[in-house]
C-alpha cells in the first residue's frame, strides 16, 4: 500500500544536496587511493593506497580535483544542516572557500616556514606545520577551489524555492 502521506519536496532537496556531496568525497577520496602517493594524505593509511608506479586513474586533474570537490561537498553538507535560505547557502559557500583559500595560502613559501617555526611544539598542530612545509602553493588550486565554491551556490541557489530566492 502506498503511503498516503505527501512528500515534502524540501525534503527531497536535502537529499540532492547529500548524495551530491557525497558523491564528491567519494571521488575525492578513489582520487587519493589511486593517484596519489602512499602516506600523501594524512587521514588515509599508506597500506589502503595504490602501489607505486600503478600508473594514473584521473590524469591530469588530480593536481587540481581535489581542491575543486573539498569546497564543493563541503559547502553542501553545512547548507544542509541550515535554515534554508539564500543567506545561509551563500555563508557556507564563502566559509569553506576561505578555509580552502587559507589552507593554500598556508603553503606559500613566505609563511610556510615562518608557520611551521610558530607551530613547532604546539600539540596537536604538528600536522598542520607539516601540511604548510610538503604542500605546494598554486593559482591553479586557488581557480579550483573558487571554482567549487561557485559550482555549489549555482546549485544551492538552484535548489532553492522560488520563495526563498527572492528573500527582501
Amino acid at each position: 500500500m502506498a503511503d498516503p502521506r505527501p512528500v515534502d519536496p524540501g525534503r527531497l532537496v536535502q537529499v540532492a544536496q547529500l548524495g551530491l556531496a557525497v558523491l564528491a568525497l567519494s571521488i575525492g577520496l578513489l582520487l587519493y587511493l589511486l593517484d596519489r602517493p602512499a602516506g600523501h594524505a594524512a587521514l588515509i593509511p599508506a597500506a589502503w593506497s595504490r602501489p607505486a608506479g600503478g600508473g594514473a586513474v584521473f590524469g591530469a586533474a588530480a593536481a587540481w580535483l581535489p581542491s575543486f570537490l573539498h569546497p564543493f561537498a563541503f559547502s553542501l553538507l553545512t547548507a544542509a544542516t541550515l535554515p534554508r535560505s539564500t543567506a545561509a547557502a551563500a555563508g557556507s559557500c564563502a566559509l569553506w572557500w576561505g578555509i580552502g583559500l587559507g589552507f593554500e595560502i598556508l603553503q606559500h613559501p613566505a609563511l610556510a616556514l615562518p608557520v611551521a617555526a610558530a607551530l613547532h611544539g604546539v600539540p596537536g598542530l604538528q600536522t598542520l606545520a607539516r601540511f604548510g612545509l610538503q604542500g605546494r602553493f598554486d593559482l591553479a588550486d586557488i581557480a579550483a577551489l573558487s571554482a567549487g565554491a561557485c559550482a555549489a551556490a549555482t546549485l544551492l541557489f538552484v535548489f532553492q524555492p522560488r520563495e526563498v530566492r527572492h528573500e527582501p
